[in-house]
């Protein structure tokens, strides 16, 4: 009971933090404005840090086993951090109730889409755009080369950091580009942790999957 009152404190103090740094903001005090900003968001990170346990548990209940666990810790903890800037401590509902809520909803969700995209694309080629093994598939030739007319063409609207970091990750000719980098080493060379590498790319293979999806040949 002491842990949840404490908490319940915590969200307390990072909603003051918010209204602090928005009303600095209205005076034009930037001053004010970065340092209730900066408390804001050291309260959150530890607010997160505290229940990453909840984001380990969900994944262990709902065994998800279509989707990479990389991409499943991604999603979850991406729907904790969510979870931790929305919640009201004022209402009458414990945080873990409303976290876990949050990251089942979102990771049921992110294993229909990839069901759904496996099921659209059936050959040996997987939702992160790994190169393909060979296989007599006119198929799998014309989704290649959709996904290459989309990246040459940049119609996801990619960022040059989000393509740069793909074509480290996924080069689509093995015999012209380097070897694939890990998140690890890309992540060292940019001085960010492979955690956030790893958000980068799966922000712009999402927006990759939206073009391919809408591709009017793709879906004949």
């Amino acid at each position: 009971m002491e842990d949840s009152w404490d908490e319940t404190i915590l969200f307390a103090a990072q909603h003051t933090c918010a209204f602090q740094a928005k009303r600095a903001c209205e005076r034009g005090d930037k001053a004010g404005y970065r340092r209730w900003a900066c408390r804001w968001r050291r309260i959150r990170d530890y607010l997160v840090e505290s229940n990453l346990g909840l984001v380990y548990s969900m994944m262990s209940r709902l065994r998800l086993d279509r989707t990479h666990r990389d991409e499943l810790n991604s999603e979850g903890l991406v729907a904790l951090v969510r979870a931790v800037e929305r919640f009201d401590p004022w209402r009458n509902i414990r945080f873990s109730t409303y976290a876990c809520n949050l990251i089942v909803r979102d990771l049921i969700n992110l294993s229909r889409r990839t069901t759904r995209y496996r099921n659209l694309f059936p050959y040996h080629y997987d939702e992160t755009f790994e190169q393909p093994a060979e296989v007599a598939d006119t198929r799998g030739d014309l989704y290649v080369e959709r996904l290459r007319r989309a990246l040459n063409r940049n119609l996801a609207g990619l960022t040059d950091l989000e393509s740069n970091i793909l074509q480290q990750r996924f080069p689509m000719d093995n015999r012209a580009a380097p070897k694939r980098r890990t998140l690890q080493e890309i992540g060292n060379e940019m001085g960010v942790s492979k955690e956030r590498v790893r958000q980068i790319q799966m922000k712009a293979l999402g927006k990759l999957r939206e073009v391919l999806d809408s591709d009017p040949l793709l879906k004949e």
